[in-house]
């Protein structure tokens, strides 16, 4: 689809609306880590996250209680680390701090949306992105996801850009070589990312072609190269320090196993935890784990092997647990009280519809937009592999707004028409 015509941008008052739009997803963030208690402590993963930052602030490196730990991403505790640097260990500052990081990322939702779908519809999307509730409380928990959003979205501009060159003949070089600092910064964040390189393949391969429209495989190569060796070399330093502390080569953490045999059991076929995760403690066998828990790539390899024996053992409910676990990253409720479901569902419940038909309406191979479907679709597979729920879409979340918005501006328009036309 392509994007709204000069006329029907900002206008004259731009600077003015976009320095609004940045004022109010800032102050919406704050707003919502008073109401949850801007001194509130860490809770879950949180403390983890907690701990290694203090240690790292204490120049003790990156452990917990004297222990290296490698199952933890490590660049948001070091994020953390350099506030607690600064500030001391504030849980008020570190939520100061990601309250920008969450309006930094709703101006670069802008960014992107108006490359993609012109700058009205990009100042909508941001301008939701901005205020609805999912998000906004999101940069209260001390939790990647606030230092992820803008990474990825970092990430999605330069490539955005990239496809931009490739269209004039230009090889976009310095904006592959900023997607691929941005992706292994990403990845350094949450490793989910692991999963992106088949999906970038598809990227270049649709975006490098010749004027007949066949694949341009020499330039499709080069681009693919240039993107995962950059991002090789932002991830080699933590994948050596891994190395060295345990003797093994780690693709970024040793979670992986752990979040896969989490939610691939048969407690999240039961209950309220269809799809989700649940803690392997509660879990069969947890005792193979409990006893090389001195080793975290053994723990990881036999978390690996657990949940593996569980899909194999079980393959009748294959298909019950894949539905459940997509069903719940697209789930239009949030995992809260019952008090608190209905204002999500009154606003991404609402648009989930126009995300979903936006999503069709906008889907072009030969169109840069089409990254935001490969993102989307990644996560989808990361949903299908390993969990879902709202917090894995979240990094998501500007890209599903501005299909919503793009699919609403259509119906309007069309309906518009219709009034306009004769009887």
């Amino acid at each position: 689809m392509p994007p709204e015509t000069p006329d029907a941008g900002l206008g004259r008052h731009r600077r003015a609306l976009l320095m609004a739009l940045v004022a109010v997803a800032l102050i919406a963030r704050l707003a919502g880590s008073a109401l949850l208690g801007m001194n509130a402590p860490p809770v879950a993963d949180d403390r983890d996250y907690d701990k290694l930052a203090l240690s790292l602030s204490r120049g003790e490196g990156y452990a917990i209680e004297g222990y290296f730990i490698s199952f933890r991403p490590p660049l948001y505790p070091v994020f953390l680390s350099l506030v607690y640097r600064v500030a001391g260990q504030s849980y008020p500052a570190v939520r100061v701090a990601q309250a920008l990081l969450g309006a930094f990322s709703a101006w670069l939702a802008f960014l992107i949306g108006r490359r993609l779908f012109g700058e009205r519809r990009a100042f909508i999307a941001a301008a939701l992105f901005a205020v609805a509730p999912a998000d906004v409380f999101f940069c209260h928990g001390l939790l990647t996801e606030t230092l992820f959003i803008p990474l990825l979205g970092a990430m999605v501009y330069a490539l955005v850009r990239a496809s931009e060159a490739r269209v004039r003949g230009a090889s976009g070089v310095r904006w592959l070589l900023a997607g691929g600092v941005a992706l292994g910064s990403a990845t350094l964040t949450r490793p989910v990312l692991l999963l992106f390189p088949p999906f970038l393949l598809m990227w270049v391969l649709w975006t490098y072609r010749r004027s007949d429209g066949r694949p341009d495989l020499r330039a499709a190569a080069g681009g693919f190269s240039v993107i995962i060796a950059v991002a090789l070399i932002v991830t080699a330093p933590w994948i050596g320090l891994v190395h060295k502390h345990t003797g093994h080569w780690v693709p970024v953490t040793t979670g992986g196993g752990v979040t896969f045999w989490g939610g691939n059991n048969v407690r999240v076929l039961e209950g309220d935890r269809w799809g989700r995760w649940v803690f392997i403690g509660e879990l069969p066998f947890y005792d193979e784990l409990r006893v090389v828990a001195y080793d975290q790539v053994e723990v990881d390899r036999r978390a690996w092997r657990l949940g593996f024996n569980f899909l194999a053992n079980n393959p009748d409910k294959v298909p019950k647990l894949l539905m459940y676990k997509l069903a719940r990253f697209w789930n239009p409720w949030a995992n809260l009280p019952w008090g608190q479901k209905s204002v999500y569902l009154l606003t991404y419940g609402l648009a989930l519809p126009w995300m979903l038909a936006g999503m069709v309406m906008t889907f072009r191979r030969d169109r840069p937009e089409v990254i935001l479907h490969l993102l989307v679709g990644t996560f989808c597979l990361s949903a299908l592999v390993f969990w879902g729920d709202a917090r894995i879409r979240s990094a998501v979340s500007p890209y599903l707004w501005m299909f919503a918005v793009v699919a609403a501006a259509r119906a309007w328009r069309r309906m518009a028409a219709r009034r306009a036309s004769p009887a």
